[in-house]
């Protein structure tokens, strides 16, 4: 009895040790290699794995990469190399395509959306003429904001229409 009592508290000490290290070794704070591990985020993840999306930088865009700002400028003597040296393919199908499967509703900071610049790189990309999104406005918070003042417009017609029923 004298001796279970004795080594009792030492082995559970020791176990705990053990199992704190397993735990603390096979522990991973951050995984940002692939942000498009799981596709219904929170908010915050979405928009932190959109910005992870922005962090895939290629060696053939030398400091043509897409930032938060959304600022994306090429000149005409760049325009040939951007678009035929994959640039424009890394930027368009990888960088752009994840910040969309990301956060679908995603917004640059020059209130740009993923499709502005998808159509944007595509069109100059084409017809080979320069581009930049500094001073770039989008119409989308117009739209939206009509969509919402049209739903709460049909909504109220509603509830007028069921009060008139009902009375």
């Amino acid at each position: 009895m004298e001796y279970q009592r004795r080594y009792s508290g030492r082995c559970r000490l020791l176990s705990m040790f053990i199992g704190t290290l397993l735990v603390i070794g096979y522990a991973k704070a951050e995984y940002t290699l692939k942000p498009l591990r799981e596709l219904h985020l929170s908010p915050f993840l979405q928009w932190r794995s959109a910005y992870e999306c922005l962090l895939n930088v290629s060696d053939s865009c030398l400091n043509k990469d897409i930032t938060l700002s959304g600022e994306l400028d090429v000149n005409q003597t760049e325009i040939e190399t951007y678009c035929n040296r994959g640039c424009a393919e890394h930027t368009t199908r990888y960088v752009l395509t994840c910040v969309h499967w990301a956060k679908r509703d995603f917004w640059f900071a020059n209130k740009a959306t993923v499709k502005d610049l998808n159509d944007t790189i595509t069109k100059h990309c084409a017809n080979n003429t320069a581009f930049s999104m500094e001073d770039f406005k989008s119409s989308g918070i117009k739209r939206y904001k009509e969509n919402i003042f049209s739903c709460s417009v049909i909504s109220l017609a509603t509830a007028i229409f069921i009060a008139f029923l009902t009375a």
